[in-house]
């Protein structure tokens, strides 16, 4: 029974390090890791996306990372088409994806001000 207390705790504390290595990690390489999901967002949208302030969360929809993005301004194919205009766009990335070199989006949610 003793070991199996003693194993349940080297297991638990191996996930805890684990994830505590991750999000260091994410934290570290924010900056360039930001630049590099609007870069994504951009090229998946086909349109340029201009926000007034960019925010990423590591724990907000743990595992994934969210890219809060405020007040977004969608264009279209000429300067005066506006696509789309929101108050918050959050897009949520899978942390396996980004840690293995892809990006890949698993959702948009759009929020208006209420």
């Amino acid at each position: 029974m003793r070991r199996g207390f003693i194993l349940l705790g080297v297991i638990v504390s191996t996930l805890l390090i684990g994830i505590i290595i991750i999000l260091s990690y994410l934290k570290i390489n924010s900056d360039p890791l930001r630049d590099k999901l609007l870069f994504v967002v951009n090229e998946q949208l086909n349109a340029p996306v201009s926000a007034q302030s960019l925010d990423m969360n590591f724990m907000h929809k743990f595992p994934n990372i969210s890219l809060k993005l405020d007040d977004v301004l969608v264009y279209g194919t000429l300067e005066e088409d506006t696509l789309l205009f929101c108050k918050n766009l959050y897009i949520e990335f899978g942390i396996l994806s980004i840690l293995k070199g892809e990006t890949i989006v698993k959702k948009y949610l759009l929020m208006k001000e209420s």
